[in-house]
């Protein structure tokens, strides 16, 4: 379940979401943000509305599973690290979480690089019998001196 109803990139803080909702969770959780809707709870969040209500879709984030303890640092913010570091703040839920995380960011790019190795190789084989046939069939023509009109 998406929250915005926009194209997911991947998961984000424990979640499936889009660039935009990913972004909006993260400053979120970095201001401590406290929001109140003015619309009694209940808006929806779609891909066009999603910045009308941000009470509703900080909801919607935390219903999805979206986990402020599953925060990215960038090198920057961490002293002495490079790339991005998952760390949370309960320590038993850390690994956890990392584990799970990288797990499904494995899943996905194998999908994702056997989808590309099929298309690819069909693709080449196909290129491949084409060009076989063609250059048997110049060779025949060759030693055979086969006229086409």
């Amino acid at each position: 379940i998406l929250i915005s109803e926009d194209h997911a990139t991947g998961f984000h803080f424990n979640a499936m979401t889009c660039e935009g909702c990913k972004g909006f969770f993260r400053r979120s959780m970095k201001r401590k943000a406290s929001f109140t809707c003015p619309f009694n709870g209940n808006c929806s969040i779609t891909k066009d509305s999603r910045r009308h209500c941000q009470a509703c879709r900080l909801k919607r984030c935390v219903d999805i599973g979206m986990m402020k303890e599953c925060e990215c640092h960038t090198p920057s913010e961490l002293p002495g690290v490079r790339g991005h570091t998952w760390v949370t703040t309960a320590p038993f839920i850390n690994i956890y979480v990392s584990l799970i995380s990288c797990i499904k960011r494995k899943v996905m790019y194998l999908k994702y690089m056997h989808t590309l190795f099929t298309f690819t190789f069909s693709h080449l084989a196909d290129a491949f019998i084409q060009n076989d046939l063609q250059m048997r069939t110049i060779e025949a023509i060759k030693t055979k001196r086969v006229m086409i009109y």
